[in-house]
């Protein structure tokens, strides 16, 4: 066994014995210097007494698996690193070419951070999705700043597939860039509530609510957050009353998300 892998072997051997099974991964030394990984899994086999009389098992040669996932890896972390370089020459090219003065450069540039931010998210979770609460924290964070009570979420941690998790960062990017010009966050004691429930195979419903900021009243023009909640979205309904903008829908995908004992999402085929 190669020595850095025999601490946490012996650790495993000796956790077999309280829990009956065995199940890690560790490399090997062979006569001609090369390097295995080997997959040991193994079940302890116990006498009248319940003492461990022997263990049964079987090492499977699991190296070409390690060498792709290793490959994967590779090429995931240089996606990641051409897609951030695609879109800084993107960024850089609408401030030299746009207008300074045209405001809506900045709220251009602000859409491609967003991109970027639930890029970030995607990379760390190898291309297969993301948390909704990490989408959530990666674009409300950056207009609260560090009044971090400004923002509440309440629901499950539901692990949203790629073409969602974009859908969802840019919609929760537009309700986070209104509070800010004219909701709740134009207050320091203004807050955002989000809470999320799942309320069937592969859709959840989502609502947000402002509070604390100045009075809002309906918009007389229709922007581009509200044309993209409702090419996005199902079943959207929006109140702007005074005391602030109360925003529900509901988010759907093909596949199924579950959530197990611990609360964590689980993904499912669809």
């Amino acid at each position: 066994m190669h020595p850095d892998d025999l601490p946490e072997a012996e650790k495993q051997a000796k956790l077999s014995l309280q829990t009956g099974e065995l199940h890690a991964e560790w490399r090997i030394l062979l006569p001609d210097g090369s390097v295995r990984w080997l997959e040991a899994r193994g079940r302890i086999i116990r006498d009248q007494q319940g003492s461990p009389r022997q263990m049964i098992g079987v090492n499977i040669d699991v190296t070409a698996a390690k060498a792709a996932e290793q490959q994967k890896e590779l090429l995931l972390g240089e996606l990641a690193h051409r897609v951030k370089n695609t879109l800084a020459v993107v960024q850089s090219i609408a401030r030299q070419t746009l207008p300074k003065a045209n405001a809506g450069v900045e709220v251009f540039l602000n859409r491609l951070y967003a991109l970027a931010s639930v890029h970030n998210s995607l990379t760390r979770n190898d291309w297969r999705g993301a948390r909704l609460s990490e989408l959530l924290n990666d674009q409300i964070t950056p207009f609260v700043g560090t009044l971090a009570s400004q923002f509440h979420y309440d629901g499950p941690d539901v692990f949203l597939p790629v073409e969602a998790s974009t859908q969802i960062a840019l919609v929760i990017h537009e309700l986070a860039c209104n509070a800010s010009k004219h909701g709740s966050l134009q207050s320091a004691m203004g807050m955002i509530s989000v809470t999320c429930r799942e309320i069937g195979p592969a859709l959840i419903h989502i609502r947000w609510v402002e509070s604390g900021g100045p009075e809002i009243a309906s918009p007389t023009v229709v922007g581009f957050g509200s044309k993209l909640l409702g090419a996005t979205v199902k079943n959207l309904h929006r109140s702007f009353d005074p005391p602030g903008l109360v925003c529900e829908f509901d988010v759907g995908w093909f596949g199924s998300v579950g959530f197990d004992a611990a609360g964590q999402a689980a993904e499912a085929q669809g």
